[in-house]
């Protein structure tokens, strides 16, 4: 007499080891892509912030240079780089300020009173300095977590 379930039971037995291993190769795979990707995600982030905040500062002064424009002033213990403009013969200045560990962007007419709160949140920041020199704006900041960033723009409407 010949046994017909003894063959069927080794192959099921394969067939279910089979699949527990593609089940562990597929568990470890998706773990190690997630892991992948949050690390991208994290220096995305970083890269991200320390974009905002040259670029911001980059364009603001290039769509605003206009022959004595940018000026450098320290109010109440806040140093900020200031950008005068005439609209319909009124006067008003732009305040690029770090204030609270956030660079701040302030719009206000040029008797109006300066309040650093006020100022629109752009991006975190550790530190902003801007100083002028021979038409050339020298900026110095650090963002949140302490990186040092300088660099400079030439006034092109300063001659």
């Amino acid at each position: 007499m010949k046994r017909k379930g003894s063959g069927h039971a080794i192959s099921g037995t394969f067939v279910f080891m089979l699949l527990g291993v593609f089940a562990v190769i597929s568990t470890l795979l998706v773990l190690l892509c997630a892991q992948a990707y949050r690390n991208t995600v994290d220096q995305t982030a970083a890269h991200r912030d320390e974009r905002i905040l040259q670029s911001f500062i980059r364009n603001t002064l290039r769509g605003e240079d206009k022959e004595n424009a940018f000026g450098s002033v320290e109010i109440d213990g806040v140093n900020a780089l200031t950008i005068t403009s005439r609209f319909d013969d009124e006067v008003y200045v732009r305040y690029l300020y770090c204030y609270e560990g956030v660079l701040r962007d302030l719009f206000i007419g040029a008797e109006d009173t300066f309040h650093p709160d006020f100022g629109e949140e752009v991006c975190p920041a550790g530190s902003f300095t801007a100083s002028l020199s021979d038409g050339l704006v020298m900026v110095e900041m650090t963002d949140v977590e302490g990186r040092p960033y300088t660099f400079s723009i030439a006034q092109r409407c300063a001659w």
